[in-house]
């Protein structure tokens, strides 16, 4: 009888024991999940111990208080303040980043013609597809002005192939537009087009703001100079546009179109221009097409006889271009410039640049 009491008694110890280490396991568990900040999927925990309960309890409260956190703060952003368990005051780094901007056109027409709700709805939808394609290849949404999205690589996680990185997801965000449009359409609106432009250099990156509220960005000239390349496609008729400093870390990769040698508003130095085209990956999704090579080849024809001062070929190459691409904005603007110089030739010391006085 007393082996039997004392068999009973252990049996019930590790009962209770079991009881009492189980949920606490599930609690360590999610809790470490928590500080990698995967907040998805997490399972509820339970117990009959009051004491147990309440920190299970305590415990999705806030794990559902950091999923909002991070609706609000970047992710990359949010995991990296929880991971590290710092959450850093006012300040910042040097940084070599490529930063995106990006903007819809006409869209102040677009929301005029809709009510203010559909414009709500339809901007959601467009953000949330447009950030899906930054974060699938890395990219930290920094901020929404407007219809705008600004995007960085390289920050705050440590990203050596940023630049690449960055071009796969504008071609993504290019392709997953055209997806956009296509439900659009269901729904009885218009079509969509969303500009791009590209540039990587030397920022700083950091908290900015005050103590009680802080905006993780970017700072710097190069900042303005990629939202100034962006604003660049409207006059060139082009979707995606990079700088120099992008095209000279991926021309392995990418097929660019060279697009033009500006001065951009606000700046004082010639920076030269590319039009991504596509990935030179020919099982890409977002692969360029032969023809998309031979188009690029004969540009590059016609932009050598201009910066050479061939005037009259440069003129007829880009007629020619024209004509097969009717809709090729950039070929019609060069084709007005060798008129314009064949009637007055530039001074000896042209640059071959482009003075912009506005944005």
């Amino acid at each position: 009888m007393i082996a039997l009491a004392g068999a009973v008694t252990v049996l019930i110890i590790l009962w209770v024991s079991r009881s009492l280490t189980q949920p606490i396991e599930r609690i360590v568990d999610e809790t470490k999940r928590i500080r990698e900040f995967y907040l998805d999927d997490a399972s509820t925990i339970s117990s009959r111990i009051v004491e147990i309960h309440q920190l299970a309890q305590a415990e999705e409260a806030m794990r559902d208080g950091l999923r909002s956190f991070g609706a609000y703060v970047p992710k990359a952003l949010a995991r990296t303040i929880v991971t590290s368990g710092k959450g850093g005051g006012i300040g910042g780094e040097r940084r070599n980043v490529t930063i995106l901007f990006t903007d819809i056109e006409e869209f102040t027409r677009r929301a005029e013609a809709l009510i203010p709700e559909s414009v709500l709805a339809e901007l959601s939808l467009y953000f949330e597809a447009m950030s899906r394609c930054i974060h699938e290849y890395g990219g930290m949404v920094d901020k929404f002005i407007g219809d705008a999205v600004m995007a960085l690589w390289n920050a705050p996680m440590t990203n050596p192939d940023h630049a690449m990185d960055a071009c796969r997801a504008v071609l993504r965000c290019r392709a997953v537009n055209v997806q956009l449009n296509a439900e659009f359409a269901l729904r009885g609106h218009g079509p969509v087009l969303t500009r791009f432009g590209l540039h990587s250099g030397e920022v700083v990156v950091g908290n900015v703001g005050s103590s009680d509220r802080m905006q993780y960005t970017a700072l710097g000239a190069e900042v303005n100079l990629a939202s100034r390349v962006e604003g660049l496609n409207k006059r060139y008729g082009t979707q995606i546009i990079a700088t120099e400093a992008v095209e000279a870390q991926v021309r392995d990769h990418f097929l660019f179109r060279s697009l033009d040698l500006v001065v951009p508003a606000g700046t004082s130095h010639v920076i030269p221009l590319f039009e991504l085209v596509g990935a030179l990956d020919a099982g890409a999704d977002d692969g360029a097409s032969m023809s998309a090579v031979e188009r690029c080849c004969e540009w590059r024809q016609a932009i050598e006889t201009y910066r050479n001062r061939q005037w009259g070929e440069a003129h007829d190459r880009f007629r020619h271009f024209a004509a097969c691409c009717p809709a090729d904005r950039a070929a019609a603007l060069y084709a007005e410039r060798c008129s314009r110089f064949l009637a007055v030739p530039p001074l000896d010391d042209w640059d071959g640049a482009e003075h912009y006085d506005t944005k």
